[in-house]
């Protein structure tokens, strides 16, 4: 079976929006455009090919297991992303767009960039409570 980081791929340099998108979708489904916006999108022609390639391919296995949960809060070693494990506890993830903004992005900052300093535009102008 050959992979297809073997296979000779070709790199799609046209910058695509999320018009675009919707102007491709437009296009796929034979449905007139609905606003100017989507009408003057670039269709993502580059991104396909007139024949499919149904070539197999072999899967990587997942790098971050999926059957586990995360540790309990005591558990964790670093204060800070304790501190931030018991506050998502109570953050009310289940409804869209009622978590506290602020808080919610220095949780996913600091997961994600560690000891890094929050950013200050980030705040808005605001300090941190």
């Amino acid at each position: 079976m050959v992979s297809p980081y073997t296979r000779r791929r070709a790199v799609v340099s046209t910058q695509y929006n999320q018009p675009g998108i919707l102007r491709t979708i437009e296009l796929i489904l034979g449905l007139p455009p609905m606003n100017q916006m989507d009408a003057a999108a670039t269709p993502m022609f580059d991104c396909f090919t007139e024949e499919p390639d149904f070539t197999p391919y072999d899967a990587l296995p997942a790098r971050v297991p999926l059957d586990e949960l995360n540790p309990e809060p005591k558990a964790i070693l670093d204060p800070i992303q304790r501190h931030h494990a018991i506050v998502s506890a109570g953050l009310p993830l289940e409804s869209v767009d009622r978590c506290p903004e602020d808080v919610l992005n220095r949780i996913i900052w600091h997961a994600m960039k560690g000891s890094e300093a929050y950013p200050v535009w980030a705040t808005r102008g605001r300090e941190r409570p």
